[in-house]
């Protein structure tokens, strides 16, 4: 049985100064922030960012999956054991159901019906085209695939371990984006609490993104070829609100 998750509708981040990271981000993602209660959002093509205020922890507030049968949802995560609780945070045009965080290992994750596939998709044509993925960096691999995948019904579409890198990778399909989990196998397993590791956000062309944040006196790498086949990356090392901060260029192979 397919799972009802269709897609990944919002994350929130929690930041030390919502005024800041609010201008950060707009320059950051090429367009113009919307005010919500105590923060801001800015709305992509695949998923919308919430930035709110900080109360005394900072980091992610809510990856907040869009379901379409939240009723199969909810027999779903019952089935499984998997307690939630129903609340209405800012920016969000219907409840969000909050799973566990004991379940979750953590990371707060939530759903809510309907959400952006019955808005409008928003792509102004700027360089900046959504979020490619995002990470979640895990001690315990085999642990997150069974959460993100057995239980959650996502999509594995690849998973592999690689010494060379010291790591091991899981992609789950979630919508057009890319939920990826990363193991430091450097590290061993340790049952410690599952964490935000990062964003990889989609450009029309690496360059113009590349020369628009150096203009602006961001931080960043030079362009180089990514993991990923027939990309192009590059690394924002400030002004994220403390998130890595990559940049994907997909270029198309040319033909013989």
């Amino acid at each position: 049985m397919t799972t009802p998750i269709a897609g990944l509708d919002c994350i929130e981040l929690l930041v030390e100064d919502v005024a800041q990271a609010t201008r950060d981000y707009e320059i950051l993602l090429g367009r113009k922030a919307s005010r919500i209660e105590d923060g801001a959002s800015l709305r992509l093509s695949n998923v919308t960012l919430l930035l709110r205020q900080g109360r005394g922890s900072v980091g992610l507030g809510l990856l907040r999956f869009e379901v379409d049968e939240p009723a199969r949802m909810a027999r779903r995560l019952e089935r499984l054991g998997l307690s939630t609780v129903e609340s209405v945070g800012p920016g969000a045009e219907a409840p969000t159901v909050q799973i566990d965080k004991v379940a979750t290992y953590s990371v707060p994750l939530g759903y809510s019906f309907g959400g952006r596939r019955g808005g409008e998709i928003v792509d102004d044509g700027g360089d900046i085209r959504g979020l490619d993925h995002v990470v979640i960096a895990t001690q315990q691999a085999d642990r997150a695939a069974a959460l993100y995948g057995a239980r959650l019904g996502l999509d594995m579409r690849f998973d592999s371990t690689r010494p060379d890198w010291g790591l091991r990778l899981m992609f789950f399909r979630c919508g057009d984006l890319v939920l990826e989990i990363v193991q430091n196998l450097r590290e061993g397993i340790r049952n410690d609490e599952d964490r935000l590791h990062g964003f990889s956000w989609r450009t029309r062309d690496a360059e113009t993104t590349h020369a628009r944040l150096s203009r602006e006196g961001f931080d960043v790498s030079d362009i180089r070829p990514g993991r990923r086949p027939h990309t192009r990356v590059f690394t924002v090392r400030s002004r994220t609100a403390g998130i890595r901060t990559l940049f994907l260029e997909l270029s198309r192979p040319t033909s013989a």
